[in-house]
């Protein structure tokens, strides 16, 4: 299994745990029978596990894998729909990363609600997520700025995705410090 799709069930099973607790932190939740719900491997639901409570998205509660969804937890999940601030020196924070993660999967179930899902998109998408992981935030966002406007131009995509885009990308507001 690559670490994409290792993210990606991550990202799953924390983004399920905020819609089956309602964002209540004192909400338990059977983190195994929810993951087994969502056909993922036992395997794979324990390594989630050990890793979303050890970055402090959700706390063990009473025994087996039943937990509940941290302030940090519910922070994560809301923050794609908010501005995320940053140092524009800086390389992106593991969280920073599953934010982007989710806000990156959310452009790719727009652009598939307006028929524009073609795989180069999502495959220059993904391209872009991985840069994510090794180049600071301002080169990273003008990138993927460029490449919009290059499928703009090139009529790849239309004016509403491009503008799709465009809003989503506001929400990573670059400030310094």
């Amino acid at each position: 299994m690559n670490i994409y799709e290792r993210d990606n069930i991550r990202r799953k099973l924390l983004t399920e745990t905020y819609n089956h607790s309602k964002a209540d932190t004192r909400q338990p939740i059977d983190l195994k029978a929810l993951g087994q719900s969502l056909n993922i491997d036992y395997s794979e639901i324990q390594k989630a596990y050990y890793y979303l409570i050890d970055e402090d998205l959700l706390e063990p509660y009473g025994t087996g894998y039943t937990v509940t969804i941290s302030h940090f937890g519910i922070k994560t999940v809301e923050s794609y729909l908010r501005k995320i601030d940053f140092s524009e020196d800086e390389k992106f924070t593991s969280t920073e990363v599953f934010q982007l993660r989710i806000m990156l999967d959310e452009i790719k179930k727009e652009l598939v609600k307006v028929s524009f899902g073609q795989q180069i998109i999502f495959d220059e998408i993904e391209k872009s997520f991985e840069r994510s992981k090794v180049e600071n935030k301002v080169d990273w966002k003008e990138s993927l700025e460029e490449k919009i406007q290059d499928w703009t131009v090139n009529k790849i995509i239309d004016e509403s995705s491009s503008l799709m885009f465009q809003g989503i990308l506001v929400g990573l507001k670059v400030v310094n410090e």
